[in-house]
């Protein structure tokens, strides 16, 4: 399943905080054991902020891929959806998708970590336990 080209939206410079769906449990966990609340808003995000771009050759290295980005002008993936979505049931490139890309996510966890305990994972060193070909803490971080 190798890929010489993968095609990228945009210049891959928004930036983003991944977060692992069992540190989302685990601030929820923590949020419903205040029997009396906290009347806050808390964000629930990752450990660390990283740009798409750099996310993605970072899933490509732990993949094993080493295929070149091609980056797509964002103007041309909003036409490419919009031909897709007249022309096909199930498009696999919508408008939704695009703005996920481009749109930075970089919510600050500082007031749950604070106020909950809340823990967030460190992306670099449990990002490659999400990908079969290498163990735990075997990737550079």
């Amino acid at each position: 399943n190798k890929f010489p080209i993968i095609p990228f939206i945009g210049d891959g410079l928004a930036i983003k905080r991944p977060v692992f769906v069992d540190d989302l449990i685990d601030g929820f966990v923590k949020l419903a054991n205040i029997k009396e609340g906290t009347h806050k808003i808390y964000n629930f995000s990752g450990a660390n902020s990283i740009s798409m771009i750099d996310f993605a050759r970072y899933c490509l290295m732990l993949m094993g891929e080493n295929g070149i980005i091609l980056k797509l002008p964002v103007w041309f993936c909003i036409v490419l959806a919009y031909l897709m979505k007249k022309t096909m049931k199930k498009p696999p490139l919508r408008w939704n998708m695009i703005a996920g890309v481009i749109q930075d996510a970089d919510l600050d966890p500082s007031d749950a970590v604070g106020d909950l305990g809340y823990n967030p994972s460190v992306l670099y060193e449990k990002l490659p336990a999400c990908f079969p070909r290498l163990k735990p803490g075997s990737a550079p971080g």
